[in-house]
């Protein structure tokens, strides 16, 4: 803002000084009481950030290099930390990866050093993969964990909710193989890095767009594991436009896995584009949703009878179970197997999940649970907003979902009418929040089977149009 007002009138010598002033006593106090010990995670990026910023931007100001050199050492130290060799963030929510993300890309820009770019380019690529792969095919970011709606820098967007534009800066910015910024996310490009992508070792990035020719659209199905994080991602393009699904193996993140959410094996998935399957989001850090909206429950998962999940212990920190609370993820055919990890002798129960996706419009899911006694299953499904329409038939769940289109969950094995009353059937109107501090109605479904030691359900998930 200085430097957007330098040689304005109103800007009298008085009232810079009395502004460096301002700025140098705030920047010097967060110096001496960085985030270290109380929130070693992106609070401390952010800090260390500022420190940056300070120090470079008003070289002028007193105590610049201390501040400049302290920020830069703090900044660079925890984020190593805090970022994984497969480029997500250690806090695994999807949204305060972005903020990462942003944090260094400026801090690459502050530092104005190749040579420094050069030390992270194969890091930066990484947290730009990982944001790719978890935006979906209608272009918003998938939920994994906490959103608090927040922007580092407010440019063509105020929030990470649609990130395309701030993951074609990273690859911009490094030059990633393939990468040609499709020309709707170029005003990030424009705005960090002018018209061109930063000069490194001789080439220029130039931006252009990625629209495929018609008839170009890849076909088949994709399957990537990010193993640190512990999401496995499926996509399948084909003429019917493209699918996609994710599911979580880790979704406990480092420290107190404060702004993580209980949603071991949950899935998130979109058919034909249509987000279908859906996280309800963070809404509020306070008051009795932040419980409920971080939940297990609040997920698209199987609960198990006797199978111990996390509990909330204030609105950023958890009480875990004693057990490993993790899945391994197998990339198979088509899709990716989920097994619990770490369950107990005492408890004697296994689930496997797999998802496949088979065209763009269907999907497979499938849950084995083995136990040494008969235990209560039951499936919570969320919904994007729409509505209940009538059920064609015994096992088959519909849904009229917004644009147009059907969504149902068939259940492959159930034959019969007497076959389905062996089932419960709940559906209520809870939440869905988009946006941090906003939410609509949407439709929760929860299935439970009978009891059983040893169950296996099949479903297809399909959109259908009307």
């Amino acid at each position: 803002t200085l430097r957007l007002l330098h040689g304005c009138t109103s800007l009298t010598p008085k009232a810079s000084a009395s502004i460096l002033g301002s700025i140098w006593l705030q920047t010097r106090h967060t110096s001496r009481h960085l985030s270290i010990y109380r929130s070693p995670n992106t609070h401390v990026l952010g800090e260390a950030l500022g420190l940056i910023a300070a120090g470079t931007l008003l070289p002028g100001l007193r105590d610049a290099q201390t501040f400049m050199r302290t920020g830069t050492r703090v900044f660079w130290e925890h984020f190593d930390r805090q970022v994984a060799p497969d480029g997500s963030h250690r806090e695994h929510s999807t949204y305060y990866h972005a903020y990462s993300a942003e944090m260094a890309l400026m801090a690459l820009l502050l530092a104005g050093d190749a040579t420094h770019l050069d030390r992270r380019r194969d890091q930066i690529r990484a947290m730009a993969r990982y944001l790719r792969a978890q935006t979906k095919p209608d272009g918003t970011l998938a939920r994994m964990g906490d959103d608090d709606g927040g922007r580092v820098l407010r440019l063509s967007s105020e929030d990470y909710y649609a990130p395309a534009g701030l993951a074609s800066v990273l690859e911009a910015l490094t030059h990633a193989p393939g990468w040609a910024g499709d020309v709707d996310d170029l005003q990030d490009c424009f705005w960090y890095l002018g018209t061109w992508s930063l000069e490194a070792g001789g080439r220029r990035g130039p931006l252009r767009s990625t629209t495929p020719a018609q008839g170009n659209t890849p076909a088949g199905p994709t399957v990537r594991i990010f193993g640190d994080v512990g999401v496995g991602i499926v996509r399948f393009a084909d003429t019917d436009g493209e699918a996609w699904v994710s599911i979580h193996g880790k979704p406990m993140g480092f420290l107190t896995a404060g702004h993580s959410h209980a949603s071991l094996m949950a899935l998130e998935m979109s058919l034909a584009g249509v987000p279908v399957l859906v996280d309800p989001g963070t809404y509020r850090y306070v008051e009795e949703a932040r419980r409920e909206y971080r939940s297990f429950h609040r997920h698209n998962v199987l609960d198990v009878d006797g199978l111990r999940i996390p509990r909330p212990d204030g609105p950023f920190k958890w009480s875990l179970p004693k057990e490993v609370w993790a899945a391994e993820l197998v990339a198979m055919e088509g899709g990716v197997r989920a097994t619990r990890m770490g369950v107990p002798t005492s408890e004697d129960a296994r689930h496997e999940r797999c998802i496949r996706l088979l065209s763009a419009t269907c999907a497979s899911l499938e849950d084995r649970v083995t136990s040494g006694r008969p235990r209560q299953l039951q499936y919570s499904f969320h919904l994007p907003p729409g509505s209940p329409s009538d059920p064609p038939g015994p096992g088959i769940l519909a849904f009229e979902l917004e644009g147009g289109l059907t969504f149902r969950l068939d259940l492959e094995d159930v034959e019969d009418d007497a076959e389905w009353a062996a089932w419960t059937v709940e559906q209520e109107w809870y939440w869905m929040s988009r946006r941090y501090g906003q939410r609509e109605r949407a439709p929760c479904v929860r299935l439970r089977p009978p009891p059983m030691a040893e169950a296996h359900v099949r479903m297809r998930l399909r959109v259908i149009s009307r």
